[in-house]
């Protein structure tokens, strides 16, 4: 008798299972993009650029709010790029840790207390760590072409501490 329970108990719970796995729902993927006839290649230069920053006076970084430099604390940069085709834009997503406290802002990993990076596009605003969204959307002329930017340290929350600064930061390049 007892068999005969589990066994009715059994069967109903595959019953129900097998009803639930034919229930279904459909949905629509949309999706959209561009071809290009081709794209830039990254300069053997730009593969990895240096930034040095030399040594920096913890009041050019401590002066300024978190996520703020200052020119003391600035250094800039170039993303060279050869081969581009006249019909292209280009677009730039810088990939690191962001900062707790500063997010949207700055960029922190293998850095002093407080301190982070922050970079910023040719007209001088701030990059998003870790997005596409707020980066300057570049036209290219055909041939060669430099994409320019400026790196500055900062504090993250309280002020820096001082130390040595070695951090890693990849990009990531879209064309458009």
């Amino acid at each position: 008798m007892k068999m005969k329970h589990i066994s009715l108990a059994v069967l109903l719970v595959a019953g129900f299972s097998m009803n639930a796995a034919n229930a279904a729902e459909t949905g629509t993927l949309q999706f959209s993009g561009n071809i290009l006839s081709s794209t830039c290649g990254i300069d053997a230069a730009s593969l990895t650029v240096p930034v040095d920053f030399g040594t920096v006076a913890i009041s050019s970084i401590n002066g300024s709010a978190a996520g703020q430099t200052t020119k003391a604390a600035e250094k800039d940069f170039t993303i060279k790029l050869n081969g581009c085709p006249s019909d292209v834009a280009a677009q730039v997503q810088f990939n690191g840790t962001a900062s707790g406290y500063t997010a949207t802002k700055a960029f922190v990993g293998g850095m002093p207390n407080n301190t982070g990076v922050v970079i910023k596009d040719a007209t001088g605003l701030a990059v998003t760590p870790n997005s596409m969204a707020t980066s300057e959307v570049q036209s290219l002329t055909a041939g060669a072409n430099e994409l320019k930017y400026t790196m500055g340290l900062t504090k993250t929350f309280q002020n820096v501490v001082a130390g040595t600064i070695n951090s890693t930061i990849t990009y990531v390049i879209s064309y458009q």
